[in-house]
């Protein structure tokens, strides 16, 4: 028998020992320690079927594990970026419903005033084209 097969042999009485302190990991939920040890074993033994289903079953629940904890960060990253588009479409709202107080008014003694109002309108329209707030103000222009 060859050195590295002595060796071998010893390891295999190494192997109960690996599978009870994979066993102990587990316990503890430290699912990646205990499928290394799982590995290790295998190296050791590669006969042992009920440790190679064991891996195959833990590699296959890490990889559910692994596409869960990405959906859920997906899923954050995109809940947030929407609340920030939410928050940023509300004060450009407030921001432009604030200009239109600011408009020149119509003085029905003065015709200009109903022509600058309606070029100030149509400014800032067409500077706004997706403004809620202009939806009022062209009802108000149509008039």
């Amino acid at each position: 028998m060859t050195f590295s097969g002595e060796a071998r042999t010893s390891d295999r009485g190494s192997v109960p020992v690996l599978i009870g302190e994979a066993d102990e990991l587990m316990r503890a939920g430290q699912s990646g320690l205990a499928l290394e040890a799982y590995r290790r074993v295998l190296e050791l033994d590669p006969a042992r079927g009920d440790v190679a289903q064991r891996v195959t079953w833990m590699e296959r629940e890490q990889r559910t594990l692994r596409r869960v904890r990405e959906f859920r960060r997906t899923l954050g990253l995109t809940a947030f970026a929407l609340a920030l588009l939410g928050s940023w479409f509300t004060v450009r709202e407030a921001r432009l419903n604030q200009l239109v107080p600011g408009l020149p008014a119509v003085q029905s003694d003065v015709p200009a005033s109903v022509d600058a109002r309606l070029e100030a309108m149509d400014l800032l329209l067409a500077e706004n084209p997706l403004w809620i707030g202009g939806l009022a103000l062209r009802r108000e222009r149509e008039q």
